[in-house]
């Protein structure tokens, strides 16, 4: 007999559960207040019983009853102190090197620039006021440079006059070591109505450092034995490589 009258009682609280799933919505309420009742009189043997109700369905407790309200979560507790700083726990092992990488591919070659222009390290120069000029076929040496050894590009000028003689003629020869060497130019002034002219040599020559330029002149006229070469200048301007077209 007591095993049917819990059954029975099992079977009423399920049933009260049942419902009360059904109108869950409503406990706790919008405030998240749980509204119950607890029973304190031994009235149908249910001293202590509790029990929750909906408000919104109008529920309430009896006189029988306590009413009984909690929140389905309480207050937020103060926060605590901050703990102290624990000890700074001792450096780590270093860890291994990673491998090295592999090569990247190699750049192209860039293209080669152009050639610079030579510069103009050595220059040698000679100078002389003035200077008789025999009869030929004798020569006098009027102007010589022996440059240290490159390539050069040599200049001779010089005024050719006549010091009242009855014409200008003057011819100069300009030689590679001495005039019983190399004969590379020549030039002539010659004005068989004047007293006054110009004799000039430009040419491109190579010194290996003993070599010497001399300019050697004349007077081919025998009856200008007055002429004279004025403010004579030889310069030797070293250039870079010489190319014979």
């Amino acid at each position: 007999m007591m095993r049917r009258r819990l059954l029975i009682v099992a079977a009423v609280a399920g049933g009260a559960f049942g419902i009360a799933s059904v109108v869950q919505a409503s406990i706790p309420d919008s405030n998240g207040v749980i509204h119950g009742c607890y029973q304190y009189t031994t009235t149908n043997n249910n001293y202590g019983r509790v029990r929750v109700y909906d408000t919104a369905k109008g529920g309430g407790c009896n006189l029988l009853e306590h009413p009984l309200d909690w929140n389905i979560r309480g207050p937020t507790g103060a926060i605590g102190p901050t703990g102290a700083t624990g000890p700074t726990g001792p450096t780590g092992l270093t860890g291994p090197s990673g491998p090295a990488g592999p090569s990247g591919p190699t750049g192209p070659t860039g293209t080669t620039g152009p050639v610079g222009p030579a510069s103009n390290t050595g220059v040698a120069i000679f100078a002389v006021n003035s200077i008789a000029i025999t009869v030929y076929p004798t020569q006098v040496k009027v102007a010589t440079l022996s440059p240290s050894p490159g390539n050069y590009l040599l200049t001779f000028l010089g005024e050719a006059f006549n010091n009242g003689g009855p014409a200008l003629d003057v011819a100069c020869d300009l030689y590679k070591n001495t005039n019983a060497g190399t004969l590379l130019a020549s030039t002539w002034s010659n004005d068989d109505d004047g007293t006054a002219g110009t004799d000039a040599i430009r040419e491109v020559v190579s010194a290996n450092g003993t070599d010497t330029f001399d300019v050697y002149c004349e007077t081919v006229d025998t009856g200008g034995s007055d002429n004279f070469l004025h403010d004579l200048r030889m310069t030797a301007l070293k250039v870079g490589t010489i190319t014979t077209q």
